[in-house]
């Protein structure tokens, strides 16, 4: 059950006494932040210490609702385009031909980096500076967790359980609207204690979302 399903769940019938919410927990020595992986990525990938990077981890799906976001990107481009956008997932690749076509429209394509599948989670998380979430629909978003395990303060939609996850560690937009979404991720890059609220992320998952810690709870229930 996730912690969203739970008034759902009452609305359904099920007694709310009966009910106890075990979340995903993230695995803390895979997903932590490490400062020779962000340099040696963002030198190959030829990002500029002046580029602020966002990234998103997922796959081409409507769920991700990556029309919205290139929506986003174009009005942030016009406010402030040193940024760029790390995709990373299934279809997330020059191959792509719809996706090129959507970022061409929006005239954003200089903007992305699209790496596709990747096994290097971790380390290209640590390469980014903030993490987004343009879903108009999720459950428990485990790419979210990932990214605050990692330092990575988090940009998200209000769907399913991403703003329980985040707590106060990120920022919030309604789904499917380009001009709150653009300016929540631009509050994020001119936030001049972005690092604190990495950190604070992070401090979250090891209190709330520690697999070792999920797994006890388990086996005691």
């Amino acid at each position: 059950v996730f912690p969203g399903d739970t008034l759902k769940n009452v609305d359904l019938g099920y007694s709310e006494k009966n009910a106890y919410v075990i979340s995903n927990g993230f695995e803390l020595e895979k997903f932590k932040y490490n400062e020779m992986s962000r340099n040696i990525n963002r030198k190959a990938l030829q990002l500029s210490d002046d580029d602020f990077v966002y990234i998103t981890v997922g796959r081409w799906n409507v769920q991700k609702d990556y029309h919205t976001l290139f929506k986003a990107l174009e009005i942030l481009a016009k406010a402030d385009h040193s940024f760029k956008l790390i995709m990373v997932g299934t279809d997330l690749d020059y191959s792509n031909s719809e996706l090129l076509e959507i970022a061409e429209k929006h005239d954003v394509s200089e903007k992305l980096i699209l790496l596709g599948m990747r096994t290097d989670i971790p380390e290209l998380l640590a390469t980014s500076d903030a993490y987004i979430s343009s879903s108009l629909g999720e459950s428990f978003s485990n790419a979210i967790g990932e990214a605050m395990a990692c330092e990575i303060p988090c940009v998200v939609t209000d769907v399913g359980d991403s703003k329980i996850i985040i707590g106060n560690t990120g920022l919030v937009a309604p789904s499917q609207d380009e001009e709150k979404l653009a300016a929540r991720m631009l509050e994020m890059k001119q936030r001049t204690d972005i690092k604190k609220l990495g950190k604070k992320a992070r401090e979250r998952i090891e209190s709330n979302y520690n697999i070792k810690e999920v797994v006890i709870d388990y086996e005691n229930k």
